[in-house]
């Protein structure tokens, strides 16, 4: 039996150090997308760019398992991306100040082999203490925000932030670690 080749279709660092715990053996192929979706609820945006990134490498022609992921930051029904800058950053901290949100990500594996797909999402509500001008102020001279969607990561400087979480932990970092281990064995990946 040929082994499946494990391919994560994203650049981040996160993600590649997660599917870590998972497996060390997977190759990297950013997939090159727009971000667009004409869906409305957070899951299936997030479900539909997952199928976007994983869909664009395996039509380059790539073979294997492919996974596509996408996370992203939901408060009141507003997206809270990347930070445009750092204004955009403390007003979207601001924003979370004291409240909670949710972190959605859509999951997209496919076996190239096989042709069988599946699709997943994950929630995580996070909930942030209160944060005065002054801690923003401190958090966005020392923190990497910039490439963080709603302008922070739980696992550095904004972990003085949160009062607790509902859901997976690893979900907010990008990466259901659990989910995508099922997700990935339903299509036929052996986890050692």
């Amino acid at each position: 039996m040929t082994e499946l080749k494990l391919i994560l279709a994203s650049a981040s660092p996160r993600r590649q150090e997660l599917l870590k715990l998972i497996t060390p053996d997977f190759e990297v192929i950013p997939a090159d997308i727009e971000e667009i979706s004409d869906q409305l609820e957070p899951q299936e945006i997030l479900m539909d760019i997952a199928r976007q990134k994983a869909m664009t490498i395996v039509e380059a022609g790539h073979q294997g398992l492919v996974l596509g992921v996408d996370t992203s930051v939901w408060l009141d029904d507003q997206l809270l991306g990347k930070p445009r800058d750092e204004a955009d950053a403390a007003q979207m901290l601001r924003q979370m100040s004291g409240r909670s949100h949710t972190v959605f990500s859509g999951l997209f594996a496919i076996n190239t082999l096989t042709g069988a797909s599946v699709f997943d999402s994950s929630a995580t509500k996070v909930f942030f203490k209160p944060l005065s001008e002054k801690q923003i102020k401190r958090y966005l001279e020392q923190a990497h925000y910039m490439d963080k969607a709603g302008a922070y990561a739980i696992q550095e400087e904004a972990a003085l932030f949160v009062t607790r979480l509902e859901g997976d932990f690893y979900n907010v970092m990008g990466l259901p670690v659990s989910r995508v281990a099922d997700l990935l064995e339903s299509l036929g990946y052996q986890l050692d």
